[in-house]
């Protein structure tokens, strides 16, 4: 009894603290709801309350007076907390400016530096901000807030450039967190790079490991001007750290790259000449060597581009497969480099023997990046044919799709792979030969050809092709089907319907309803299934085998097979009544997926069922079809109401409301039909009811959407209401 007292209570606990948020959350007054949501919004943790976020953002300006109030407050975290949520309500008044100004002189410093982190947030950039931060930065004593200042005033970014000379002295700071915001600061405030070079000069000799490791990874982002720091990047190098030397070592490299490749890029021919010895010195794996080759690269065809050639050949070895103790480059250098080979112009053709060794490579990125640059080079095709024969499969593939993107510079290859015996090269080259108009002769002479492939899809891939290569490929197409066997042409047809099978001849299309017949009276489940399928595109001429398709219908034991059979009958149905005789006997059967596929192809049909009335009045009344038969009564005429008005007297609430439900959806709507809702909204079911109402509402909303100032008489809207759910 006391386990089941103590769960009670507890559960009373929790409730009342639910109940208590939601109503801080919803009913309290604005200023207690705004100081809750400043207090919620920073966590015990150090987080941040995402709700209370939200909150105060959708409050906006209004929770101002309340925030500036708690600036005022006698406890230190309600102070910090009304900082934090000025710097998350999105603002521009000076008030809250001016409040943050003077927390700034708080004398908490946690007050002191949430202050500063929200003065530094957008929204708040001035001259007087800028003032304010910097005076602070000048007096302030806690270490973290001096950073906090810092990182505001770098957030600021250029607005902040009075503060420059503040922040160079803080370089000397006795924190080294804090020095490494100023210099960080520096950077992001955007000074010319000869402002940043006493400042890197400064911390590259000081005494913290981690402000050299900064301050040498910003000295290669400067330019040239950083060249003047190189001797003390050099004594860097030998620093007692490992992450010192690191970062010292890759702005060397970095900066290397860069000096050689400005004189690649010079138009005098004696710098050219010392640039070219230099690299040859540094060698081909070299990283200098490498930056060199990126950054003349990036900037176009330069005279340094036979050497640069060089460059790129030893980013891509012959042989990728590197024994593992081996040193080289890179996935992404490699791929980089590549992608970059079409830049050299004329030289890029001596690039492709590497570009085709690097097509075997063992990493897929770096066989996607020599595919996607093989297709921009017109100079590879030659050899794409010879990778075509390659013993491996997934070179050969890789080939296939280089030229895929080739385009019609590759027809004949194309053409040739449509012999391959890889199906998957036969199916990418008939894809791949659909697409475009050049060549149009070559590539329907080679498409029609694998209407007879061993592959379906290969066969499906290539009639899809012509189809796509206009009139003319449409005519080759047909006279391919022509010389077909009935088999061959069964199993296009059942595959899509998009082929042009009424353009076929008389005398095809008798062959192909004889060979369908057998195969719907004997053939097996698979056959059947073509043959329903095939029988769905051939609608129109199906008449003839309405027998076989109701058997299909009622007595077929394949699910999909009574399926489609259901949707051919309805396709044959806008043309052939008869085709309805099988679909109302379908509704009587005791099969519930054999009555849904009914209804389905009768919703199809639309208006062209309306002789289905009757069952679709008896299929209402059943629970397992009522709504499939609402949607295809919906699709009737109105006078379907009047087969509709027994279902008033039911005396099931659902069966009167699926009436109500059709009788909201017929269009156009008759005055009778309107009568009809109106004595249903006085229904005793307020489902009923309800939709009725809902249904009236709706037709007196119509006409009032109508423009004012139109003379013309207003028109029915064409768009139905929407069903109630």
């Amino acid at each position: 009894m006391s386990r089941l007292f103590a769960r009670v209570a507890l559960f009373l606990f929790l409730a009342a603290g639910i109940a208590a948020a939601i109503w801080s959350y919803t009913y309290a007054p604005l200023p207690n709801r705004i100081r809750s949501l400043a207090k919620q919004l920073a966590k015990e943790s150090g987080g941040v309350d995402f709700r209370a976020q939200r909150a105060l953002r959708r409050i906006g300006e209004r929770a101002l007076p309340a925030l500036e109030r708690m600036l005022s407050n006698r406890h230190w975290k309600d102070r910090r907390a009304a900082a934090q949520a000025l710097a998350v309500v999105e603002t521009r008044e000076q008030a809250a400016r001016k409040a943050l100004q003077d927390a700034l002189h708080d004398r908490e410093w946690r007050v002191r530096k949430m202050a500063a982190f929200a003065l530094g947030q957008k929204g708040w950039y001035s001259a007087t901000a800028v003032h304010a931060l910097t005076s602070a930065l000048l007096r302030e004593k806690e270490w973290q807030v001096r950073r906090e200042i810092a990182q505001a005033l770098g957030r600021i970014g250029p607005a902040a450039r009075h503060a420059t000379n503040v922040l160079e002295s803080k370089l000397k700071d006795s924190d080294w967190s804090v020095r490494t915001a100023a210099l960080r600061a520096l950077v992001q405030i955007n000074l010319r790079p000869q402002g940043l070079l006493h400042a890197l000069e400064q911390t590259l000799g000081d005494r913290n490991w981690q402000v050299r490791e900064i301050a040498s990874q910003i000295t290669s982002q400067i330019g040239a001007v950083a060249f003047v720091l190189i001797p003390d990047l050099q004594n860097l190098t030998q620093d007692t750290r490992a992450e010192v030397r690191r970062a010292a070592t890759a702005s060397l490299q970095q900066m290397g790259g860069l000096i050689l490749a400005q004189g690649l890029m010079s138009r005098r021919e004696s710098r050219r000449q010392v640039a070219l010895r230099d690299l040859q010195q540094w060698g081909p794996r070299s990283p200098i060597f490498l930056n060199a080759a990126f950054i003349t690269l990036t900037k176009g065809k330069l005279p340094g581009s036979r050497a640069l050639l060089r460059i790129v050949q030893s980013y891509i070895p012959p042989n990728p497969k590197v024994p593992a103790n081996t040193k080289r480059v890179r996935f992404p250098v490699e791929r980089n480099a590549v992608l970059h080979v079409p830049r050299l112009g004329k030289l890029s053709v001596l690039a492709i023997p590497s570009l085709y060794g690097m097509l075997r490579s063992n990493s897929p990125k770096l066989r996607w990046a020599a595919a996607h640059t093989l297709a921009r080079l017109p100079a590879a095709l030659p050899n794409v044919r010879e990778l075509l024969k390659h013993k491996q499969t997934w070179v050969r593939r890789t080939a296939i799709n280089v030229a895929q993107q080739m385009g019609s510079s590759a027809v004949l290859v194309l053409a040739e792979a449509l012999n391959h015996s890889d199906p998957y090269i036969r199916l990418t080259a008939a894809r791949a030969l659909g697409q475009g108009n050049k060549h149009s002769k070559v590539r329907r002479q080679s498409l029609v050809g694998r209407l007879r492939d061993t592959n379906l899809a290969v066969r499906m891939e290539a009639a899809l092709s012509l189809l796509n290569l206009g009139d003319e490929g449409k005519k080759t197409l047909l006279q391919g089907m022509e010389k077909l066997s009935l088999n061959g042409i069964i199993q296009l047809i059942g595959q899509t319907s998009e082929l042009p099978v009424a353009e076929l001849s008389v005398k095809k299309r008798s062959q192909i309803l004889i060979r369908l017949m057998r195969f719907l009276r004997t053939g097996q489940d698979n056959e059947r299934l073509f043959a329903v399928k095939a029988l769905h595109t051939l609608s129109p001429s199906a008449g003839p085998l309405l027998p076989e398709l109701r058997t299909l219908l009622l007595k077929d034991n394949v699910v999909q097979i009574r399926k489609v059979a259901a949707m051919t009958l309805a396709a044959l149905g806008a043309t052939n009544k008869a085709a309805l005789g099988p679909l109302r006997e379908a509704l009587r059967t005791s099969s519930d997926e054999t009555r849904a596929f009914a209804l389905r192809a009768l919703y199809e049909l639309g208006p062209a069922a309306q002789e289905a009335t009757p069952e679709l009045v008896k299929a209402v009344q059943d629970t397992t079809t009522r709504q499939q038969a609402i949607l295809a009564l919906s699709r009737m005429k109105p006078s379907v109401a009047e087969a509709l008005e027994p279902l008033a007297q039911s005396q099931k609430p659902q069966v009167r409301w699926a009436r109500v439900e059709v009788l909201s959806r017929l269009r156009p709507r008759t005055p009778a039909i309107t009568k009809s809702l109106q004595q249903a909204s006085q229904d005793n079911s307020q489902l009923v009811r309800l939709t009725a109402q809902y249904a009236l509402s709706q037709e007196q909303e119509a006409p009032q959407a109508e423009p004012a100032k139109t003379t013309a008489p207003a028109s029915r809207p064409t768009s139905r209401p929407a069903p109630r759910r």
